[in-house]
């Protein structure tokens, strides 16, 4: 059920607008030739959504790493990125890849959108 009646987030970036990503959804393991087990990766998927870089004190709050960047992803779309049961999705921006954090604002209920802060890994594989 929406609090709002309408997609809050989705109305707000109409007028702020959004930016390019990928989506990048883990599908499992496999072994690979010499008997490790390496993670397998679907195709990107193209995205757009509200993308921001962390302040320190948003990092501070969430007892983050400093050294580290961070992004906060709002997408209409919802991101299942993270299960005990499964590897984290990935996330391509603005050259770089990035691998979301647990989090627990997930507004896809009440308000139609969700929230992901993501971890920069380093340059996306060309």
């Amino acid at each position: 059920m929406s609090n709002f009646g309408f997609n809050l987030l989705a109305t707000a970036q109409s007028v702020i607008g959004r930016q390019d990503y990928q989506y990048v959804a883990w599908t499992g393991r496999t072994t690979d030739d010499q008997g490790y087990e390496v993670d397998q990766w679907a195709e990107p998927v193209d995205r757009k959504a509200g993308i921001y870089p962390m302040n320190r004190e948003t990092i501070q709050k969430n007892g983050l790493d400093f050294e580290k960047e961070y992004i906060q992803i709002f997408d209409v779309e919802l991101i299942g990125l993270l299960s005990r049961s499964q590897n984290a999705d990935k996330i391509i921006f603005d050259g770089s890849e990035w691998r979301a954090l647990p989090t627990a604002n997930n507004w896809r209920v009440s308000g139609g959108w969700n929230q992901v802060i993501a971890v920069r890994l380093g340059p996306a594989d060309a």
